[in-house]
């Protein structure tokens, strides 16, 4: 795995595990930007095209955590029954291209904190395989 991979994914692991915009989500209204994305990056993943099937379980992850992250699980079947509802075929690409924006947004917000972390502490070495700890 090449660093910028490394990078991509510790982003993306980031951005789906980190609750620090949970409480403006909440206040602003997004839970429905976030089902819609999720139900849009559904419709990527199982899409003929090999951007959007690569894409797509990526946003897949990045909007269920983010739904995750505000506790919006409850009535997430709803919510996507109304999302595929509502679907077109002239309202899937421009909404899918919009996702992509918010997560990527993330990525790069990540990559700057990487960069930082890097000039800071440099490149990491070669890790040691975990070991067991001891029992008392």
């Amino acid at each position: 795995m090449t660093w910028q991979k490394f990078g991509l994914l510790c982003g993306m692991t980031a951005a789906t595990l980190l609750p620090a915009t949970a409480n403006a989500r909440r206040s602003g209204g997004h839970e429905d930007t976030d089902a819609r994305c999720l139900a849009l990056s559904m419709v990527m993943a199982m899409s003929a095209d090999p951007a959007g099937q690569k894409l797509g379980p990526q946003g897949v992850s990045y909007f269920l955590g983010r739904i995750d992250g505000h506790g919006g699980r409850a009535s997430l079947d709803d919510r996507l029954s109304a999302q595929f509802a509502s679907f077109t075929p002239a309202n899937v690409t421009p909404g899918a291209s919009d996702c992509m924006k918010i997560m990527l947004k993330r990525v790069y917000e990540f990559r700057q904190v990487e960069g930082r972390m890097l000039q800071k502490y440099g490149k990491p070495g070669p890790t040691a395989p975990p070991t067991a700890a001891p029992h008392p």
